[in-house]
Parts: C-alpha cells; sequence; structure tokens
C-alpha cells in the first residue's frame, strides 16, 4: 500500500499561527503575537504493511516571546490520531506532534 501523509492538523489557540523559518523551512510569518515553526508539514510513509504501526512526528518549535499552548489539534480524517502536548510550550522550545495511521484499513491513503 503506497501511502503518502499529509499533515492537516488544525490547532486553535487564542493568539497561535504558524510560520516556518531559519532550520524549520522557508520563513512566513503571520502574526505579530506568537509564532510556531514546524520542521515540515509532509510525511511520506512509502509502503506499510497491513497492521504494522504507521507513525510520525511533526517537530514544532516557538518562536514567539511568550509561552503558547496548543488547545487542540485535528487530523482530516478518522483513520489518523494525533498526540500533542497538553502543557504551555515556553518561549525558544521544541515540542513534536505524533501522527498514527490505522493501518488495519487496507488500500491507498494519501
Amino acid at each position: 500500500m503506497k501511502t503518502r501523509f499529509l499533515l492537516f492538523a488544525f490547532i486553535f489557540c487564542s493568539s497561535l499561527s504558524f510560520a516556518q523559518k531559519q532550520e524549520f523551512e522557508s520563513p512566513a510569518k503571520t502574526s505579530k503575537q506568537s509564532t510556531v515553526l514546524f520542521k515540515n508539514l509532509v510525511y511520506d510513509f512509502g509502503k506499510i504493511k497491513h497492521q504494522s504501526e504507521a507513525k510520525a512526528v511533526f517537530v514544532f518549535k516557538n518562536i514567539s516571546k511568550q509561552p503558547v499552548k496548543l488547545t487542540n489539534v485535528q487530523t482530516s480524517c478518522g483513520c489518523t490520531a494525533a498526540d500533542w502536548p497538553r502543557e504551555e510550550i515556553a518561549k525558544r522550545k521544541k515540542q513534536k506532534i505524533s501522527i498514527v495511521y490505522d493501518s488495519r484499513i487496507i488500500g491507498k491513503f494519501t
């Protein structure tokens, strides 16, 4: 099963926005209050065996001048589940969002 996973996580936080910079990708700052950078937004699982573990980790960094807290992370479909840090992320600290794909499902997944 050829699988390509695109992260469609929606992070809802009172003043949280997305951008990418430095070791993470090209800059695209969208908020003056708080900014989170993702190292990458796409993960290619390649071929996954049926009922094997399929997990992706998305690393991000809080580059704002204040702590941020993720209050909700949503995946784009029911075949994936997200786990994210529930505590505040201090300024300049890295954290991760883990995504698990349910590989009991047979067929192509994009």
